[in-house]
């Protein structure tokens, strides 16, 4: 008895303590007991041991043994204890026990073992050992119901056994196999009394759902009957359960069941949406049914049925719906984990069905799309986990699997692995029934392990996946009950062999197999490769296969056949396969030989399209790949499709023998496409047919790309037909090559040959497509493809449409375009592109569709391009402007979006850059759609720079820069450009310049900048300027500085940065651009002192190249001159510069030895020069001076110091220059111009007349040297070219005497010779000649008006010639051509020649008839400078006459404006006395002077409206335009004229009209100007002579007046007249003092500005940007 107790007392401690050692003693205890060697005392008996210890003993070791127990003793001893329970079993079993409780629990216990042993058991094995321990719950239950109410517990313990039992039946397909026991448990559950009715419910919920799938929906519904009674004793979610079960299996009868227990809102929401799910309502009324029961489930709160609602809704394809049950949802925080991981799995699913059809496409967004949303349920997933909801765990592990199935790719499946390891762990914690599914996600993660190397985690997923049984459907059983297993078999094989590190394997292909599988892991290509041959060396040596001796073969599961790998086609089959992965991994490797080698024994056997399906698919892509091995031998020898056949060699056998070999080849790749693709056909894998299509595509793109397609037209029609036949929905695929069969048909039809369809491989299955003739059968074949495509997708193939339609029709407006919108206009463009002539009307007929057409950037670009080609610019713009109506919604586009973009931008600029028509558009009209063409050539460079198109960048720079040449003449134009400018350039930074890129790129972008920098230097932004010369000198190569320094040191120069360290970076450009650069700063700085050092250094750059320094030695000495340095110095730099011109001069020497012979008394009569027929006969003697002897002169008779070099310093570099045995340079014409300039501007400096005389002779002598060098270097061309002399020698003929100027003309044949002249030695005046034509122009005007003034009137007739020839021919301008005319009419007039007079009169009159055209044009432009006003920053009127003050003495010469030629022309028809056209010409004058902001003309025509007001009689009018004249410029010449006109015009009207003005005041005007002109002798002293003889003119014009003033009082008898007297004669005497300087000479002639007229050279150097730009 102690004995048993102390059995009993392990028993309970191994119990709770979990001690498998303690348990095993008491059994040795109670079968000590149970023996009779262990009775030690004679007075008990065996009899007095309990049997029911080896039941409790039993009970306990399943107990400890239990799966649920981790302990590390009890898992070890799991086994142990198992057994030590079954031999307890059978130990009480076997002793005849009686029937009562422990007989009961031993035979429950009995049914637990039994269960654990089944475990691992699949199909009838399972079947059977589950019924077997079904059998011993039945046994129990039995024996408990026949003491019903004692063994009440029992009953409860057997359903807790027996359920636990029957789980792995209770799922589809096993459910059956319970319906014969499962009855009589709930039967009996039902007897118990007690308030366990959730059990109770539990059971008959399975029990129903048992008789539902085995259709006894009757039985199943009887039994929910017994549910109903206990409702009102349930949980919620029993009775959610109870309603949907009764609602499924009532479905037929409408549901009715359901809806009756239903008595709450919820339950009845339940029960709407089972009937949904159940099938009951029919499928048009499905998506209102669930928006009305979302709707009613949101307003009652129920977040469960809405979160379910949505996953149905996506399950019967209502995508909106499921969206409004997420919104009705929201983010609340009282949802639930279930409800919150429906939400996430709905989101889920919809974010992946958003990519349409793309959702199946092997894109990457489909791939980033697919893996985000796995990344959701993932983090869902834990939630889903603590919700302990097995249907929701289901729901989102199946949704979960059915998102990873298209990126279970080898590239792509390690990227899923995560989620798929924790479906596994989730769904194998709840113990699913769904072991399909299972099975299924075990296989992928091993294969995710495999491919990390991780053999041991593979194996268990391998073991837990065959561990799984499941039923599949009897049409899907092949050769496996299990398709999954034939997978995990070979997986868990392969592990086991790369495991095995100790044991090789025995057979050949278990071998070969272990080579395959370490090349296929390797990383190394030789290593790679040695493993693949010695795996076929293996293969290639094995037997003929045969059947595997059964005695090998593992046993089979209960009634299932033998595996048939171990038959000898099976074998064959591992062979086949084994060749094959051998190929494929030969392939991935490019081993080619190892490849074709393989593949052809990997392609031999044929197998069963069922049962070797596997295989099959294997087969078609190691064709696939022994075709790719080909293309690259192929490519090794340069002769892949598309590229051309070897051609003719000297040895003809040879070539035809490639050639041959070459086709073969060829023919072979697209056979081996099309066999891939036959046998994907053949098993029905629709993926196989796609990639044959797609491989023949890729590996033929030459051929498409270029339509010859005719080598591969037959493969087209197999591949076309198959497509076909095997249902392809991918579109993009499906055009492709159709469009390549349609383009192979039209050259058919174009030879004459006929079609070859339908293909043999097809038969009957070949789709009916056309009707037999090529052009029908393409138009099927198109027709087909549009059909499952969208335009855009089908764009080629709608164009090749388009052509087969017309090519039936014959006529575009026949040809048929309906269809989609898109569709239609891509045909019609089409069209527009084969039928030239028809483009007008097919434009307007596709304006037709745009309305309904939805926004296309593409097409309506194509089709806008199109329209601007027709002239239809109305078409243009609107297609245009559609196409970009989208730009500011597409903030991420793509670039060939923005691509589109830019194009229509583009179009657009250039569609409103054409239609401007002068004749129809004003100037206004004009200037407004060039304006808004350059915004959108900007737009078009945004968009192009963003896709990266330098193409369309560089061609929407080009254009803006030709609408903007019209905007760049002008300071007031171009601030309308400087925003576009900037934006261009911020452009076109993308686009890199070097050295070596194309030199017209490099010039444009520097032309780009230099625009940018005129715009900001107008309006004065001096540190943006700064900024993007910066920005400028790193965009553009070294090469291209140069143009940019001189803005760079400007911007600094204004902003008084100090320029040093830029000056050492200009120094690499260059000496003159060195000293260019310093010049640029000289003009841009305002500081005197500043101006002189850049002056300065900028002719110290150049010391070692004299003829570049003239220029700047000029521009220094002008410079001093007009900045009140001594004339002295300014002197010194000009003699300077001729000195090193006249070095050049090779006549010089004549002239020289010419006049040493000549007696020294002549000398003297040359110096007096009193007529102009005398001083052209000192010219033309050879007494007179030369022009170095006039300058050394003029040199020697000062003493102020000089800032120039010597003239022997400049010689001698200039010598040196040359070079050791060079030929000198001669003089040119810019020389000749040169020295003209130097001798003018040397005259205005002179101060008395005899030194301005000398100094115009010679300027007279180098200008008229200019015609006669010009006439020789054409003489001397024209003899070159001819052999003969000219027909007409005498149009070559320049005068020889000064008289014989008079009424003389260059000939027509003699200036078009000039222009015409193509030498580079600028031996003739042209265009080609001058940088500067104004500056040419200017000095030719003042010299005439010097020559004029010095009564040098037959001198000034050949200027006037060169002047006409410069206005008509180089400057073209009709104004200026006329002004020059009436001038030489006047002088000639003088001369006394009426007839030269009237001749040249009338020829200028002629060009004066402004025509009505004109006329109008005039008045645009007066318009349009408004506008500019209105719209510009233009400065102010007040602005501009400020500024005209300021620079008074220093004129910047641009080209001259017409307003600025009319007051010239105003003024010489006041001198001949035409006051009506002089008046009509200053009226036009003053409106464009007005316009065109340019104060000094404003004035200077107001003050010759003055004069034209007092010449006919208009006194008082004439005053107060005078006085208006006088507040527009302070210029000296001007202020002078016009205070003499004031005082004139106030005098006659103190005379005219009484109490007005008086003489007194017209005397104080003419004194105040006197007075004012004093003190600036003070401020310029260099200017002495000019402004003492201004001065002297007013106050001998006060003089005038006060004498006249005498004679009228002593006339008129007043006393008055001695004061004025007085005042008169000391005004003389103030002018004799003033004079004295000038050596009595001057008089009122000397007024022509001399401090003007330097100013205006001294700043010539700015006329290469501003004439540039006029240009």
């Amino acid at each position: 008895m102690l004995d048993e107790l102390r059995a009993r007392a392990l028993i309970e401690q191994s119990r709770s303590e979990g001690s498998p050692a303690l348990l095993n003693e008491a059994y040795q205890i109670v079968k000590d007991l149970s023996t009779p060697s262990a009775l030690k005392n004679p007075k008990f008996s065996l009899e007095v041991v309990s049997p029911e210890l080896h039941v409790i003993i039993a009970e306990t070791s399943l107990d400890l043994s239990s799966p649920s127990r981790t302990e590390d003793q009890l898992v070890s001893n799991r086994i142990q204890l198992q057994e030590l329970a079954y031999n307890c079993l059978q130990s009480f079993l076997s002793s005849k026990p009686s029937s009562d409780q422990f007989l009961a629990r031993a035979y429950l216990a009995y049914a637990t073992l039994a269960c654990r042993w089944a475990d691992g058991r699949k199909g009838d094995g399972l079947v059977d050992a589950v019924l077997k321990a079904l059998d011993f719950v039945m046994r129990a239950l039995n024996l408990a119901l026949e003491s019903l109410p004692r063994y009440q517990f029992l009953v409860y313990n057997a359903s807790v056994v027996y359920w636990r039992c029957s789980r792995p039946l209770q799922r589809k397909g096993y459910f059956h196999h319970i319906l014969n026991s499962m009855p009589q448990v709930c039967d009996a559950l039902m007897k118990l009394d007690g308030d366990d009715v959730e059990w109770k419910a539990k059971y008959i919920i399975a029990l129903a759902r048992a008789y539902e799938f085995s259709d006894r929906s009757d039985d199943a519904g009887k039994y929910l009957q017994n549910a109903v009674g206990m409702m009102s004793s349930l949980s919620e979610e029993t009775q959610v359960e109870i309603v949907r079960v009764l609602v499924h299996v009532d479905r037929t009868r409408g549901g009715g069941a359901g809806d009756k227990v239903a008595t709450t809102p919820k339950l009845g929401l339940y029960a709407r949406l089972q009937k949904v799910k159940s099938g009951v309502i029919s499928d048009e009324k499905i998506p209102d049914e669930l928006e009305d029961l979302i709707k009613s489930s949101s307003e009652a709160g129920e977040l469960k049925v809405l979160a379910e609602a949505g996953r149905l809704c996506l399950l019967k394809g209502q995508p909106t719906c499921a969206q409004n049950a997420i919104e009705a949802i929201g983010g609340g925080n009282d949802a639930g984990m279930a409800v919150a991981v429906l939400t996430e799995c709905t989101k889920a699913q919809l974010s992946v069905m958003s990519l349409g059809e793309e959702a199946e496409m092997y894109t990457r967004k489909m791939v980033d799309t697919r893996l985000d949303a796995l990344s959701r349920l993932e983090k869902a997933l834990p939630s889903a986990v603590r919700s302990k909801d097995a249907d929701v765990i289901h729901e989102i592990c199946s949704l979960a699997w059915s998102l990873c199935l298209p990126i279970l790719q080898p590239n792509l499946r390690k990227q899923a692995k995560r989620v798929l390891q924790a479906c596994c762990k989730a769904l194998e914690d709840i113990d699913s029934p769904l072991n399909e599914l299972r099975a299924q996600l075990h296989l992928e993660v091993a294969r995710c392990d495999v491919a990390d190397d991780l053999y041991a985690a593979a194996a268990v997923q391998v073991q837990k996946g065959l561990a799984l049984d499941y039923v599949v459907p009897e049409d899907s059983i092949i050769e496996y009950k299990r398709p999954f297993d034939k997978h995990l078999n070979l997986m868990k094989k392969k592990l086991s062999m790369k495991m095995s590190l100790y044991s090789a394997p025995d057979r050949p292909e278990d071998k070969a197999m272990l080579l395959v599988e370490q090349a296929r892991e390797s990383k190394e290509a030789a290593l790679r490769a040695s493993l693949l041959d010695r795996a076929v060396g293996i293969l290639s040596a094995v037997d003929e296969a045969t059947d595997v001796a059964a005695s090998a073969c593992p046993v089979p599961e209960l009634n299932e056949p033998q595996d048939p790998i171990y038959s000898a086609r099976g074998i064959q089959k591992e062979r086949t396969m084994l060749w094959g992965d051998i190929a494929l991994i030969a392939w991935q490797s490019h081993l080619i030989k190892q490849t074709l080698e393989a593949a052809e024994f990997a392609c031999e056997y044929e197998g069963d399209v069922v049962k070797d399906k596997d295989l099959i698919i294997q087969q078609a892509q190691v064709q696939f790949a022994r075709a790719e091995a080909l293309f690259m031998q192929l490519r090794s020898e340069g002769c892949e499709p598309g590229k051309p056949l070897p051609q003719e060699e000297a040895n003809q056998k040879n070539v035809s023998a490639k050639v041959a070999w070459v086709e073969g080849l060829r023919e072979r790749i697209v056979q081996g496409f099309l066999k891939g693709m036959r046998l994907g056909l053949k098993v029905k894998e629709d993926w196989i047919v796609f990639n044959a299509a797609v491989y023949l595509w890729n590996y033929h793109l030459p051929l498409f790309s270029s339509a010859k397609l005719e080598s591969i037209y037959e493969a087209l029609e197999e591949v076309v037909g198959t497509l076909h036949v095997a249902g392809c929905k991918d579109s993009q695929l499906l055009c492709s090559v159709s469009y390549g069969l349609a383009v192979a048909l039209e050259a058919r039809e174009a030879k004459g040959e006929d079609v070859l369809y339908p293909p043999e491989s097809l038969g009957e299955e070949a789709p009916s497509l056309g009707n037999g003739t090529c052009l029908g059968h393409a138009v099927a074949v198109c027709e087909a493809a549009v059909e499952i495509s969208s335009p855009m997708t089908a764009r080629r193939v709608l164009g090749v449409l388009a052509r087969l339609r017309l090519a039936l029709n014959k006529s575009s407006s026949a040809v048929d375009v309906s269809g989609a919108p898109e569709a239609s206009l891509i045909m019609l463009l089409e069209l527009m592109k084969v039928d030239a002539d028809s483009k007008p009307a097919l434009v307007e007929k596709a304006m037709g569709f745009v309305p309904d057409c939805p926004v296309n950037p593409q097409i309506f670009a194509s089709i806008a391009m199109e329209a601007l080609s027709c002239g239809d610019f109305i078409s243009c713009m609107t297609l245009s402007k559609q196409a970009t109506s989208i730009a500011d919604q597409a903030t991420q586009a793509k670039p060939q979006l923005l691509r589109w973009f830019a194009l229509a931008e583009l179009v657009h600029g250039q569609a409103l850059v054409r239609q401007i028509n002068p004749d129809k558009h004003d100037m206004s009209a004009q200037d407004h759609l060039k304006k808004e063409a350059i915004k959108h050539f900007v737009l078009a460079a945004k968009f192009s720079s963003e896709a990266q198109n330098d193409n369309i960048l560089m061609l929407a720079a080009t254009e803006m820069w030709n609408a903007s040449v019209s905007f760049m003449s002008s300071s007031a134009t171009r601030k309308s450009l400087l925003e576009p400018t900037k934006a261009m350039i911020k452009y076109l930074a993308r686009v890199r310049l070097a050295e070596d890129s194309p030199e017209e790129e490099k010039t444009f972008r520097t032309k780009l900048y230099v625009l940018l920098f005129e715009c900001l230097a107008d309006s004065k932004l001096w540190q943006e300027g700064c900024d993007h010369t910066a920005k400028a000198l790193k965009a553009l190569p070294p090469s291209m500085h140069k143009d940019l320094w001189e803005f760079r040191i400007t911007f600094m120069g204004k902003l008084g940065k100090d320029t040093a360290a830029e000056m050492l970076k200009v120094k690499e450009s260059g000496e003159e651009m060195v000293a260019q650069v310093w010049s640029t700063l000289a003009q841009s700085s305002s500081d005197k002192k500043q101006k002189l050092v850049s002056y300065k250094k900028a002719v110290e750059a150049l010391e070692q190249k004299p003829l570049a320094q003239v220029e700047y030695l000029i521009l220094f000495g002008e410079f001093l001159y007009t900045e009140g340095f001594e004339v002295q110095d300014a002197q010194d730099q000009l003699i300077a510069a001729a000195d090193i011109l006249l070095e050049l001069d090779t006549a010089l020497a004549d002239e020289e030895e010419n006049l040493s012979k000549a007696d020294d008394a002549s000398q003297s009569d040359a110096k007096s020069v009193s007529s102009s027929s005398s001083f052209h006969r000192s010219v033309a003697s050879p007494r007179a001076k030369t022009p170095r002897q006039v300058s050394s002169q003029s040199a020697s008779s000062s003493k102020a110091k000089s800032v120039a070099p010597s003239k022997e310093g400049s010689v001698t570099s200039f010598s040196t220059s040359l070079g050791a045995g060079k030929r000198p340079q001669s003089l040119n014409v810019c020389h000749l111009l040169e020295l003209g300039r130097i001798y003018i501007m040397l005259a205005k400096m002179s101060n008395n007349r005899l030194q301005v005389a000398q100094q115009l002779v010679v300027a007279h002598h180098y200008l008229l040297r200019i015609l006669e060098m010009s006439v020789t270097a054409v003489i001397a061309e024209i003899s070159s070219s001819s052999e003969e002399e000219p027909a007409d020698a005498k149009i070559f003929e320049l005068p020889t005497e000064a008289q014989e100027w008079i009424g003389f003309e260059l000939k027509e044949q003699l200036c078009e010779a000039f222009m015409a002249y193509k030498g580079k030695d600028k031996k003739v005046l042209n265009k080609r000649t001058f940088r500067k034509p104004y500056l040419l122009l200017y000095y030719l005007d003042e010299f005439v008006g010097l020559l004029l003034e010095h009564d040098l009137q037959l001198q000034a007739i050949p200027v006037l010639e060169m002047l006409k020839f410069v206005s008509r021919r180089i400057l073209q301008n009709s104004d200026l051509h006329a002004l020059f005319l009436l001038r030489q009419a006047m002088l000639y007039q003088q001369l006394g020649s009426s007839q030269h007079s009237s001749r040249v009169r009338k020829l200028a009159d002629e060009l004066l008839v402004i025509s009505p055209e004109r006329s109008r044009k005039l008045d645009e432009l007066v318009k349009q400078r408004e506008m500019h006003k209105l719209v510009g920053r233009s400065q102010s009127m007040a602005e501009a006459m400020e500024a005209a003050k300021k620079e008074k003495y220093v004129k910047q010469l641009k080209p001259l404006q017409l307003h600025e030629v009319w007051v010239k022309l105003a003024e010489v028809k006041i001198e001949e006395g035409d006051l009506v056209r002089a008046r009509e010409i200053l009226h036009r004058t003053l409106k464009h002077a007005k316009a065109f902001e340019d104060s000094e003309s404003e004035g200077l025509t107001l003050h010759l409206l003055a004069i034209v007001s007092f010449l006919e009689g208009q006194n008082v009018q004439a005053v107060q335009l005078e006085t208006e004249a006088q507040a527009f410029s302070n210029e000296l010449s001007f202020w002078s004229k016009s205070c003499a006109a004031l005082a004139t015009f106030m005098v006659d009207v103190a005379r005219t009209v009484f109490g007005l003005h008086s003489v007194e005041e017209a005397i104080k005007v003419l004194e105040r100007g006197a007075d004012l002109f004093r003190l600036l002798i003070l401020e310029h002293p260099n200017l002495i002579m000019r402004i003492n003889t201004l001065r002297g003119n007013l106050l001998l014009e006060a003089a005038q007046i006060a004498l006249e003033e005498v004679r009228r009082q002593d006339q008129a008898g007043q006393m008055m007249w001695q004061k004025v007297h007085k005042k008169a004669v000391k005004l003389v005497d103030i002018v004799i003092e003033a004079l004295s300087a000038a050596a009595g000479g001057g008089g009122a002639g000397a007024e022509a500005g001399a401090g003007a007229g330097a100013g205006a050279g001294a700043a010539a150097g700015a006329e290469s940007r501003t004439g540039a730009g006029a240009g």
